[in-house]
């Protein structure tokens, strides 16, 4: 039987970064044999790498150097940027293109961009990821690239390895209340938080997302309806095995109506679970 944790027999480590506060929680018993307070500083060490080399918002990071390519141009990458890209250009096919990690917030037509609208998405340039060397092409400049949606999640999942390298046996990792990714052995209890109520869950070995209103506001856009910003649930929550898929995921099924995500979950089967506080009741759900 797995162990259950909670708060009273785990021991947390914060460290702030990419906007937000990552944690971590190894079970107290850890304490007696690894040296945790190091390892979490090592972990968070490689949050800070990741973030200079993928935020749009550092001048010298990789993303940043893309989105300032010229038609024509070409840029070789850091194993990291090549393999989230990668990702990124993966989930745009899993989700017919709702999840586009190619229309960041600086992606706007020059009409609209003139009238501050941020829903304006400029259709206009491209991208080409070569498929067996780390390099990406810019095929026409216009486009912005933005790993919001994606960044913290793949930096759990690159916490991951770097625990199981270490042979830790438990541990919970967390990017803000969005990102969750439970390791190894064990069970943590994480609390789904409505408008009006909570629901609580298990999670062993298992990542899992949130997506929102509560969390990320009314500023999640559907590329294919860029002037609708009515969604059909409140929030919804979602596991998958890797932190990464599960933010992408969790974004694309908030942004479905409810046919649309029916017919998209039984599509993909590494999709584990699903729960939607429904925008009339209130209520949370499970709907997989």
């Amino acid at each position: 039987m797995s162990t259950q944790y909670t708060t009273q027999n785990s021991l947390l480590f914060n460290h702030h970064a990419m906007n937000t506060t990552f944690a971590i929680r190894f079970p107290t018993t850890l304490a007696n044999t690894y040296e945790l307070e190091a390892i979490a500083g090592n972990c968070f060490q490689e949050i800070d790498r990741l973030e200079d080399l993928l935020s749009r918002f550092r001048e010298e990071s990789e993303i940043a150097q893309i989105n300032r390519l010229k038609t024509g141009e070409q840029l070789i990458l850091h194993e990291d940027t090549y393999r989230i890209l990668q990702q990124g250009f993966e989930l745009y096919m899993l989700t017919q293109g709702i999840f586009n990690i190619t229309i960041g917030a600086h992606t706007w037509t020059e009409e609209h961009k003139d009238k501050g609208d941020s829903y304006a998405i400029n259709d206009k340039g491209a991208f080409s990821l070569d498929t067996e060397r780390p390099i990406i092409y810019c095929i026409q400049e216009g486009r912005q690239l933005d790993l919001g949606g994606i960044g913290k999640g793949y930096a759990l999942d690159q916490l991951k390895k770097i625990l199981a390298n270490l042979s830790i046996p438990s541990a919970l990792l967390c990017a803000g209340n969005s990102t969750y990714l439970a390791i190894g052995e064990g069970q943590w209890d994480i609390s789904l938080t409505g408008v009006q109520e909570q629901q609580k869950i298990t999670l062993e070995n298992m990542a899992l997302s949130v997506s929102g209103t509560s969390i990320q506001g009314s500023h999640i856009v559907n590329p294919f309806a860029i002037e609708d910003c009515t969604y059909s649930s409140l929030n919804l929550w979602l596991t998958c095995n890797e932190a990464s898929y599960a933010d992408a995921f969790s974004t694309t099924c908030f942004l479905l109506n409810n046919e649309e995500l029916k017919s998209f979950l039984e599509q993909n089967s590494n999709i584990t679970s699903v729960f939607v506080e429904a925008s009339e009741s209130k209520q949370i759900m499970q709907i997989k």
